[in-house]
């Protein structure tokens, strides 16, 4: 009984959404497959979201993909919270190995962001003058196309793809 009371406390409990934070590791339940991306069970009463940018580090899945086909529901994943919003009770997740095993920080809020800070990101739009990134808690910033390594006539669409996971670094 007492070793069960210990394990009680040392366990992260999930009462609600406002237990939740990003960057949190959690374990999920698949309920459905939709074309937003995945429903998942948080608990008996929570459900989230792992949009189809996060269900792999390579970015969108294609129709027909193998991972696709094994993320059936009642199977049980590995997940991290991408954000939390507790008016709406929506919570997004991801599956991406690159975020569940970073040890970068989590930035969810622009007032951390500091010079030099070294975070995993996901391109979340290309465009000619630079590459959006989203990062946790919907922070989201530009890599200028002057930051790029791109060689005469590339654009950053050659090297860059909606979905894909980066190592970024704050500028100044």
């Amino acid at each position: 009984l007492l070793l069960l009371l210990l394990l009680l406390l040392l366990l992260p409990q999930v009462y609600s959404v406002k237990d939740l934070y990003p960057g949190q590791h959690l374990d999920v339940t698949v309920l459905d497959a939709t074309p937003a991306g995945l429903v998942v069970q948080i608990t008996q009463n929570l459900k989230g979201l792992v949009p189809k940018t996060h269900m792999s580090d390579a970015g969108v899945l294609p129709e027909g993909s193998k991972l696709a086909s094994k993320l059936k529901p009642g199977k049980s994943l590995a997940a991290r919270v991408l954000s939390v919003d507790p008016a709406t009770k929506r919570v997004q997740l991801t599956l991406k190995k690159g975020l569940l095993g970073s040890k970068l920080p989590v930035l969810s809020d622009l007032r951390q962001a500091a010079p030099g800070m070294k975070l995993h990101g996901v391109v979340t739009g290309v465009q000619g003058f630079g590459v959006f990134v989203g990062f946790y808690g919907g922070v989201s910033g530009l890599m200028p196309k002057a930051h790029m390594d791109l060689l005469p006539g590339q654009v950053p669409g050659d090297l860059y793809s909606f979905g894909q996971l980066l190592r970024c670094q704050v500028g100044d």
